[in-house]
């Protein structure tokens, strides 16, 4: 099925804004679920916004990465986990067009909506054996949405092929049925997103059916000779965490609304005065939407110059790739930071299970808890960037 539909970003947003209070409504389902309710899947799928930044010639309908981001930003006011969840689905829609032509066309080739997750948390190095690699046994965490999975694309770590050489780190594309999933998605943020474990033993991966982490990392990935849209040529670091940091936008604009909802309605404890007519609260609002707002706006930056580079036939510097970097993780920062000054000026009724403010504080927290999205390491490493030093974890 095609989302010829979804032919702008007006056309897309229109369809989040109506999903909006319908996962607001099923927020503490998906909590007890502890995954996405199959009715909000299916909300999803029908819309088409899955499909957002699949290829054309998929069917998908290949919008720009800043329309996902704000199409993102409308369903994380709704319920954090099923934001989170899209984004992390529609990710793997942009991924897979990163991979050689038979792996887009195994999973794709009878349904191009069918959904693949990914982890790169885990399993033991591999092992190269003719025409692919074995996976002995290993276990991957944290992969959001894995029970509506049919295939999952897990990292495996090849040691150098000589002396000298540095680590060959690929995505392995392994199909349902060949891997288990465990049932361990117990948490107190992103309840509802069931990132749970996965488990995969004897299973070889053929060549076609991998992409190297470092083609990605420079945005020559297979897939971007068959998918020849700006979109497939980004860098990894450039763009893929937009898909991460997306849904903490939307929290804190779903937090902001709950509070301000709160506050008109609120009176003081002890003076029985209306709160909103304080200064403070005008502050905290006035604070706390700046924020959410220069966090959006750098976000977008981001992707739009890091896609207007490619289009134009050059290469993303590592000058910008280590600002994008840095900024996807402040960004979250600032949601983070505006979600904890909303909160802490909320009162005691935002601590019950039933207030929506206490959700948001939650989730807004676990999006910012990703590895790429770590404040320190993405701040300091821009530094040392400038400062001309090697960096201390994975290049850009």
């Amino acid at each position: 099925m095609a989302v010829a539909d979804l032919t702008s970003r007006e056309a897309a947003l229109a369809k989040a804004r109506e999903l909006v209070p319908v996962l607001k409504e099923r927020a503490s389902r998906a909590e007890e679920l502890r995954r996405l309710p199959e009715e909000t899947l299916s909300d999803f799928v029908q819309s088409g916004l899955l499909r957002l930044v699949q290829p054309r010639r998929w069917g998908g309908a290949e919008l720009p990465l800043s329309v996902h981001l704000d199409v993102t930003a409308e369903l994380g006011r709704g319920c954090g986990s099923s934001a989170w969840t899209y984004s992390i689905f529609a990710s793997h829609f942009w991924q897979l067009a990163l991979f050689p032509e038979p792996a887009q066309e195994a999973v794709w080739g009878r349904d191009p909506s069918t959904l693949i997750c990914t982890s790169v948390v885990g399993g033991p190095p591999p092992k190269r054996v003719e025409g692919g690699i074995y996976i002995e046994d290993g276990r991957w965490t944290f992969l959001s949405g894995v029970d509506y999975a049919q295939w999952v694309a897990v990292n495996g770590v090849l040691p150098p092929e000589h002396e000298g050489g540095h680590p060959d780190a690929r995505f392995l594309l392994v199909r349902r049925g060949d891997f288990e999933i465990i049932d361990d998605w117990h948490t107190t943020a992103l309840r509802g997103t069931g990132s749970k474990t996965v488990r995969i033993r004897d299973v070889f991966v053929p060549d076609a059916m991998q992409v190297s982490f470092d083609a990605m990392r420079e945005g020559r990935a297979p897939g971007a000779r068959l998918n020849p849209g700006p979109n497939y040529r980004l860098p990894l670091i450039a763009a893929w965490p937009i898909f991460l940091a997306a849904p903490a936008i939307g929290i804190a604009r779903g937090a902001l609304e709950a509070w301000t909802e709160k506050t008109r309605h609120r009176v003081h404890a002890y003076s029985r005065q209306p709160v909103r007519e304080h200064a403070l609260f005008h502050l905290r609002l006035g604070e706390a939407a700046a924020m959410i707002d220069a966090g959006q706006a750098l976000l977008r930056r981001n992707v739009e110059e890091a896609t207007a580079i490619v289009a134009g036939g050059d290469e993303v510097s590592r000058d910008l790739r280590a600002r994008n970097r840095r900024d996807y993780a402040f960004a979250t920062r600032l949601c983070v930071d505006a979600v904890e000054l909303l909160f802490l000026s909320s009162g005691g009724g935002s601590l019950y299970a039933s207030s929506d403010l206490q959700r948001f504080w939650r989730d807004v927290h676990g999006v910012a808890q990703h590895a790429a999205l770590n404040y320190d390491a993405a701040v300091s490493g821009f530094g040392r960037h400038v400062l001309g030093l090697p960096p201390e974890g994975p290049d850009f």
